[in-house]
């Protein structure tokens, strides 16, 4: 069978990358599948199943349907406008998660829902980086933080607080910060007020496991503060290279955490907005409570162990093998609907 797939090919975006992904695991079930850049893409939908990966954005190049939205849910709720566009051109959406899935259908989405997990591939659980550089810088504590983008979104506001919080108790500890080469408003008090290792250029695979090991290797910890999030991978990355994850409770993220990493759950002290101007992701998510951040960034090394252990469950459910059984199942499921 054949399938056209629109995604922003030439980018670097997560969209990008989750949608190569998705590629390969389309062919491997042996459809042929059709490449399209979304900012080439004239809005044909002549060849079922055209996947929209993002739907939301390029929408406003369709005139008719069906299509397969391949998106994810932000926040905790959908616009109307979403709703309708999802309604009126997709009989189908896929997304990264359970809560995503959640939020499509709670907020009128008519349509059938698959969830594709990311995944991580065997390199992931198992292998050794071939790479030379080395990310920690002395035995004291590293706290690793992800800001790509949307500072708000991803909580930096709230592990500034947190972190000033530990320094004001005498903790010493060291921000490994990856971020891209942009500026972020929210970026600067992080960069300025704290030890930092600033890591913005692209790493390739072997050189992200590092990172991850290396902050691993002594007291580490990824702290996930964010607000929304449709997944929110550098978690499950992190867990499978052994690195405890402190993360708000609520929120896509909470499907990687089994019963014996709840502990490392921060309760939230309000429900925010995840955006301000967004037509699309309209709801709330978790701020977390900075103190109780602040407490389980310092113990979390002392879940190194219980990480391990639930880090074969985790394999099961997120390893290359998992999705896709998941994206083979849907796939039969498009091919009877091309057949009707």
């Amino acid at each position: 069978m054949r399938a056209v797939y629109v995604y922003p090919k030439s980018k670097f975006l997560s969209f990008t990358l989750a949608g190569r992904e998705y590629i390969e695991l389309i062919r491997a079930a042996g459809w042929i599948v059709e490449e399209v850049d979304e900012e080439e893409w004239n809005g044909d939908v002549s060849v079922w199943p055209t996947f929209m990966h993002p739907f939301f954005y390029p929408s406003y190049k369709l005139k008719r349907g069906p299509v397969v939205a391949v998106d994810v849910a932000d926040s905790s709720a959908l616009s109307r406008e979403a709703v309708a566009l999802l309604n009126r051109f997709a009989p189908f959406a896929s997304v990264p998660s359970r809560y995503a899935e959640m939020v499509f259908k709670h907020s009128g989405y008519a349509g059938r829902v698959f969830v594709w997990h990311h995944y991580l591939g065997e390199k992931w659980w198992f292998g050794k980086p071939n790479c030379g550089r080395t990310f920690r810088e002395s035995g004291d504590l590293h706290i690793l933080y992800f800001l790509v983008h949307s500072g708000w979104r991803k909580g930096a506001d709230v592990l500034a607080k947190s972190l000033r919080i530990l320094r004001d108790r005498g903790v010493k500890f060291v921000l490994v910060l990856k971020r891209l080469d942009i500026e972020d408003p929210l970026k600067s008090p992080l960069v300025k007020e704290f030890k930092t290792v600033e890591i913005s250029e692209r790493l390739d695979e072997d050189c992200l496991i590092k990172l991850y090991d290396d902050v691993a290797s002594g007291p580490g910890v990824l702290a996930l503060p964010s607000r929304g999030g449709g997944f929110e991978r550098n978690g499950l990355e992190a867990l499978s290279r052994g690195l405890p994850v402190v993360a708000p409770l609520g929120g896509s993220w909470t499907e990687y955490f089994p019963p014996e990493l709840s502990p490392l759950l921060v309760r939230a002290v309000a429900m925010e907005p995840v955006f301000t101007l967004n037509k699309y992701h309209v709801g709330v998510g978790p701020s977390a409570d900075p103190a109780e951040m602040a407490e389980k960034l310092l113990i979390a090394p002392r879940y190194v162990e219980a990480v391990a252990r639930v880090k074969p469950m985790l394999m099961a459910r997120f390893s290359k093998e998992a999705v896709y059984a998941q994206v083979s199942r849907s796939l039969v499921e498009l091919a009877r609907y091309a057949a009707r």
